[in-house]
């Protein structure tokens, strides 16, 4: 595993690249997965970095063929208000291919894809809206899943210990199930 830093955003880009990771998720026929706050980087049997050349990219436990690649994840705000983001490569189904510079530019490539498409993505439908807290009587304004968890430890000194992606969603926590 092998990191580089990338670039320094500002914080709604970053919430942004975080919510199109779900749009584009994996288990959606995408090529991203931002399920634990860092944004992880798929490859598939069609796109994927030289280091997976020749390799057969397969299903696994997942919904589409798809073989992990690296990431981006933030390391902190830095005193300019921006957020500090690095790249992470791990290509665990390269065989005996080495990881190459070649490798870095296409993770690097997506990354800027996903980027690109948070400078210019509109609001999300309910964004002016959010989600809505039962204890606060009131919508929270808030892009991702995260950022409403953060707001039930942060503001209602909830523990949250886990969470269940569903319809509903169920937010377990110390004072017992939130459904979403």
């Amino acid at each position: 595993m092998t990191w580089r830093q990338y670039k320094t955003v500002p914080p709604h880009m970053w919430s942004r690249m975080l919510h199109l990771s779900y749009v584009l998720d994996l288990n959606k026929g995408g090529m991203y997965d931002g399920r634990s706050g860092c944004i992880n980087v798929w490859a598939s049997p069609d796109n994927y970095p030289p280091a997976l050349r020749g390799v057969e990219i397969t299903r696994g436990a997942l919904i589409y063929p798809r073989s992990y690649v690296g990431g981006v994840m933030s390391t902190g705000v830095n005193l300019s208000g921006k957020v500090a983001l690095e790249l992470e490569l791990t290509i665990y189904d390269r065989g005996e291919n080495p990881e190459t510079e070649e490798d870095w530019a296409w993770l690097t490539a997506k990354v800027d894809h996903l980027l690109t498409l948070a400078e210019f993505q509109p609001e999300p439908v309910g964004s002016d809206t959010g989600i809505y807290c039962k204890l606060c009587d009131r919508a929270v304004p808030v892009l991702i899943l995260n950022e409403y968890l953060d707001h039930l430890a942060r503001d209602h000194n909830i523990t949250i210990t886990s969470v269940t992606l569903g319809s509903p969603t169920v937010i377990s926590t110390n004072i017992g199930p939130i459904k979403i």
